[in-house]
């Protein structure tokens, strides 16, 4: 029997969103007759500080706070934000910071982030010269560092909407902008443009605004921004609201009351049950939105349309080989990453441990998995997934389990990814995360279930790290499924 609290999602992409202000999708508008309205004052516009209340379904779930100096050459940005939210019952806060400082064209110089959820703390920061960005990354009680070398001197997300009131807003104004993400450590480009002017209610209160609409990476985020330049409203992906507010009514309200079941809220209903899940080929109709873009056809699944079918994958013995894999081809999948920590001393020395002299790719990948069933603790934990933070508390969702698996097996020599879609239960499919691995073919298999090969429910939509999941977005609340066929 699956638990619920195995298939905790790939949640961490929604707050970020929230904490964030993540944009995604393009979209293109022709600029339209400016209205003969006062441009926005530049005045004061150097330094100010906001704050918003975050609210779900009407309900509070946290709190958002902005605030930008003036200073020599340039400008001191800070971002805060609090949520408390629950995941299977189990209470979460989630704590944001991020400070940075640019110059006078909002050019990124330096920046500091952290993450903390219960007693996990993921920070980062960074030093740009130019388009190179000196990292220096944080988890699981290790210093990582790292040099990045960007297609394009970065600017902060957060300054954006700062950057087009200080040129002045009209409908029809658009801006294009190349931002750096601290949590993927890249760089991604984002459109802004000033659909139009209108008049919105906000707690009773009616406020003539500009609708900026910002896309990115196929998600969309609407934001009004006031004649002074101010957000008094965001509406950002999954149904999420921020409402400018006094700081004393933004931060009242949260406390330690946790009302907001997010992995209730992110499942998808489906007419006709799934009676049983041990079976070899399914088929699915995906509704309701664009499927451009995923990684739904190639391997166990097949694509025709908004219909995929997955087929349950025969392993054998001949699936293997003598690790380490020497396929150059792979090398990908066998490299360290900032987050998928294979070259680290401790978990090279587990999986030592846990493999001992084995040799054999698929036997090697079985006992990591099985060692995982009793070593890591399942918990609803919403933070950035890194394998060293996962090997020291030993304890995760989805995501931990996916990200350390990784992990041993590259340590191993065992080409591994991570996939991101959906699984089913009792009624419901859930985001999750899994993994693949290289045994002379790509094979799926689900540390966090203890399944190999990873049962036909599961769907793969993205292949690779919180960068590349973030593409779940764009589907996460609007996405329906049509059972068509379980044998």
């Amino acid at each position: 029997m699956k638990k619920r609290t195995e298939i905790a999602g790939s949640l961490i992409l929604i707050i970020w969103v929230i904490m964030m202000g993540l944009l995604v999708q393009k979209s293109c508008f022709a600029p339209s007759k400016t209205i003969p309205v006062p441009e926005v004052t530049r005045q004061g516009l150097d330094s100010g500080e906001e704050w918003s209340g975050i609210y779900f379904k009407e309900n509070k779930a946290g709190y958002a706070s902005s605030k930008r100096q003036k200073i020599n050459s340039g400008y001191y940005f800070t971002e805060n934000a609090v949520m408390n939210l629950v995941m299977l019952d189990v209470p979460q806060r989630i704590i944001s910071s991020l400070s940075a400082e640019t110059d006078n064209n909002l050019l990124l110089r330096k920046f500091n982030y952290t993450l903390t959820s219960g007693i996990i703390t993921f920070s980062a920061s960074g030093v740009v010269s130019g388009r190179t960005v000196q990292l220096k990354i944080m988890s699981g009680g290790t210093a990582r560092e790292k040099t990045l070398n960007l297609s394009d001197v970065p600017a902060l997300s957060g300054s954006m909407r700062f950057a087009m009131a200080r040129s002045g807003l009209s409908p029809g104004t658009t801006m294009q902008r190349t931002i750096f993400d601290p949590l993927t450590m890249s760089n991604r480009t984002v459109h802004m443009v000033v659909e139009k002017l209108e008049e919105i209610s906000v707690r009773g209160q009616k406020q003539l605004c500009f609708r900026i609409k910002e896309t990115f990476s196929g998600i969309t985020v609407n934001a009004w921004l006031n004649q002074q330049g101010e957000t008094v409203k965001e509406e950002s992906p999954m149904g999420f609201v921020l409402l400018k507010e006094p700081r004393e009514l933004a931060t009242a309200g949260i406390g330690d009351d946790h009302k907001i079941d997010i992995l209730a809220a992110t499942g998808i209903k489906t007419a006709v049950p799934i009676a049983n899940t041990n079976i070899s080929c399914l088929r699915l109709r995906l509704r309701n939105v664009s499927l451009d873009g995923f990684d739904l056809d190639g391997g166990r699944q097949k694509r025709t349309g908004d219909v995929v079918a997955i087929t349950l994958e025969k392993i054998v013995r001949t699936d293997s080989y003598q690790i380490p894999c020497s396929n150059s081809s792979f090398r990908e999948y066998l490299e360290a990453t900032p987050f998928i920590q294979s070259d680290d001393t401790s978990i090279i020395e587990t999986v030592r441990h846990i493999i001992g002299n084995d040799r054999d790719a698929q036997s090697a990948a079985v006992k990591i998995s099985q060692w995982m069933q009793t070593a890591i603790e399942k918990i609803p934990t919403m933070s950035i997934p890194s394998a060293v933070e996962v090997l020291r508390s030993r304890r995760g969702d989805c995501n931990e389990n996916a990200v350390l698996f990784a992990a041993l097996s590259r340590a191993a020599g065992i080409p591994a990814r991570i996939c991101a879609g959906i699984v089913y239960l009792n009624g419901s499919f859930y985001y999750h995360a899994w993994d693949e691995i290289y045994l002379g073919r790509w094979i799926s298999i689900d540390p966090t279930m203890n399944q190999f090969p990873a049962d036909v429910t599961h769907v793969t939509f993205v292949q690779g790290g919180i960068e590349q999941q973030v593409a779940l977005l764009k589907i996460v609340g609007r996405m329906a499924i049509d059972v068509l066929e379980s044998s």
